[in-house]
């Protein structure tokens, strides 16, 4: 509407500055303001389809503010098992090396009554 208000401030400038106005220009002027009136329509289409989408699109985002939540606790109770069994596997790492550590002096004390005693 801004662009039609402008053009007809134009002509009416240029009608008041020559008196009148042929039905060449006359014509031309409705054509003119005919071509706005369907570009203003065609905008305002698009402009609504458009603002259609933005609802589409921040509803969907709104939609995902409940999953994203249960996600996120999710990864955080995945997140203190992981830590739980790292422990685990810490304590168990610990637990074979002192039964390889008995093992290896039981070991030791065998082959050593063995050799003492030499062959039978």
């Amino acid at each position: 509407h801004h662009q039609a208000y402008r053009l007809g401030q134009y002509f009416s400038v240029e009608i008041q500055a020559r008196g009148s106005m042929d039905s060449a220009q006359l014509d031309h002027l409705n054509t003119l303001l005919e071509d706005l009136r369907r570009a203003d329509g065609e905008f305002r289409t698009h402009l609504e389809q458009i603002l259609g989408v933005q609802e589409t699109q921040a509803g969907m985002i709104a939609s995902l503010g409940a999953p994203l939540k249960q996600l996120a606790a999710a990864l955080a109770s995945l997140a203190a098992r992981v830590d739980e069994l790292a422990a685990k596997v810490d304590l168990i790492t610990d637990v074979q090396r002192q039964t390889d550590s008995r093992l290896n002096v039981i070991i030791s004390t065998v082959d050593d009554l063995i050799r003492r005693r030499g062959p039978s």
